[in-house]
């Protein structure tokens, strides 16, 4: 049979412990601990950790906004601009400028008098204004390009009405 360990008085009449009940204890402890909380040890430290993930992703998501690569927003800008048939300057402070202009012009060569505006004749000035804006910054732009860069400067618009002549390519 099981021969008892020497030394030890009375061990003879029980067997050695075995492992597996040192096991069981710490098994028991968080049994108990389970008891007291409703969850074991591991348990709640995994749902805790799980919860604070939580917490970071909404913080971060909060906290950085989307974020456009330098550029994007101003190419989609383009694409908008040139799918687009409106006019590019609104009408009533154009409207508002063109009689104000006129109404000066006036009243320096003759004097006090109010002239009125059909709609279609200010159509017909914000049109051509328009076109010409655009040619001219056409053309700066191309001034641009042959200097190597891609901004527009006031030295390429300069440029590009010096190169046109007087009539800025009107006449």
């Amino acid at each position: 049979m099981n021969n008892p360990p020497k030394g030890n008085k009375g061990a003879g009449l029980l067997p050695p412990r075995p492992i597996v009940q040192i096991v069981k204890k710490a098994g028991v402890k968080t049994v108990q601990k389970m008891a007291k909380t409703g969850q074991p040890q591991w348990a709640k430290a995994k749902a805790k950790a799980k919860a604070n993930a939580k917490v970071k992703v909404k913080a971060k998501a909060k906290a950085r906004a989307h974020r456009y690569r330098p550029g994007e927003r101003a190419l989609r800008e383009i694409r908008l601009m040139q799918r687009t048939v409106k006019a590019a300057i609104p009408n009533a402070p154009f409207y508002r400028l063109i009689r104000e202009l006129a109404n000066e012009r006036v009243l320096m060569l003759h004097g006090d008098v109010n002239y009125r505006w059909q709609s279609t004749a200010l159509q017909a000035v914000k049109e051509a204004a328009e076109s010409f804006l655009v040619h001219l910054l056409e053309d700066g732009n191309l001034c641009a390009i042959h200097a190597n860069r891609v901004t527009i400067m006031v030295k390429d618009i300069q440029l590009a009405r010096r190169i046109r002549g007087h009539w800025g390519g009107l006449g």
